[in-house]
């Protein structure tokens, strides 16, 4: 684990006929933005798709995670986050440059397994300019829901992420008519989403105390190790471990996701290769 914590929070307002899920995330973004060497642009970018990230693991439990892709085609861009329920993220954006991004087109997945099985799987189409705009076009059009997203991010001038936040309000069943639903949430699509998360730190939204049922902590980790990279070189055999160690006297192992370097020096190999047999 690293860097700063964010907070994923979970609550009911306007008398529990609508559901409040809210995300901090400018410290696992920043984490994602400085290990990846992000651009100002891409940081933005990626911080934005890990708010969305987490707003689309909300309902995972136990040992359940999502996996979200992005495969941007204008600009080009792949993007690939992984969040636990235990409030755990890790991301990935490329390439680590990117333009000022005006709009956004593309494709969205979403993958939800626990450790027997795949769970669910859907598509959406990023077609509406940004992530804000593909996640609520996914959660009306792919999970049939009701509910009103907001989602943004800031980056100084060096690529450090300042701000990453979300917010989805979404219409639980019963007594809340869904014309009187948009009606209430009207004043979210104009209002400045930094002043919308001020009210809901003070446990306000549209007028509307906030029952927090649930605040769990989000940071950033990752499930490589040293550990894991000597299991991966022990599955090599014996030979090749020893060819390692002759030809380029270390093993270098750099994750794909959180971009953490490992090195096994050539004592080590030629004891793995021991071990191997």
């Amino acid at each position: 684990m690293s860097g700063r914590v964010g907070a994923f929070v979970r609550g009911l307002a306007h008398d529990r006929s609508v559901r409040v899920l809210a995300v901090v995330a400018d410290g696992p973004a920043d984490e994602v933005a400085r290990r990846h060497e992000l651009s100002p642009d891409a940081a933005r970018l990626a911080a934005e798709a890990l708010v969305a990230s987490v707003l689309l693991a909300s309902t995972i439990k136990g040992d359940e995670r999502i996996l979200v892709q992005a495969q941007g085609t204008s600009p080009r861009f792949a993007f690939t986050a992984e969040v636990d329920a235990e409030g755990g993220v890790r991301a990935r954006l490329s390439p680590a440059t990117l333009p000022p991004v005006t709009r956004l087109e593309g494709h969205l997945a979403v993958i939800k397994w626990d450790a027997k099985r795949e769970l669910y799987r859907g598509m959406a189409a990023i077609d509406n300019g940004s992530f804000e705009g593909a996640l609520q076009h996914y959660l009306t059009q792919s999970q049939q829901a009701q509910g009103r997203v907001r989602l943004g991010a800031r980056v100084d001038a060096e690529g450090r992420v300042v701000m990453a936040s979300g917010l989805l309000v979404e219409r639980l069943p019963g007594d809340l008519e869904p014309d009187d639903f948009d009606s209430l949430v009207q004043p979210l699509i104009g209002a400045p989403l930094s002043e919308i998360m001020a009210h809901f730190a003070f446990g306000q939204l549209l007028g509307s105390p906030v029952e927090v049922l649930e605040r769990r902590p989000l940071e950033h980790t990752c499930s490589c190790s040293l550990e894991r990279v000597e299991r991966t070189l022990l599955s090599l055999g014996a030979a090749e471990i020893l060819s390692l160690a002759e030809e380029q006297g270390q093993a270098e192992v750099t994750c794909n996701f959180c971009s953490e370097r490992y090195v096994v020096d050539r004592a080590r190999l030629e004891a793995l290769a021991q071990e191997a047999g």
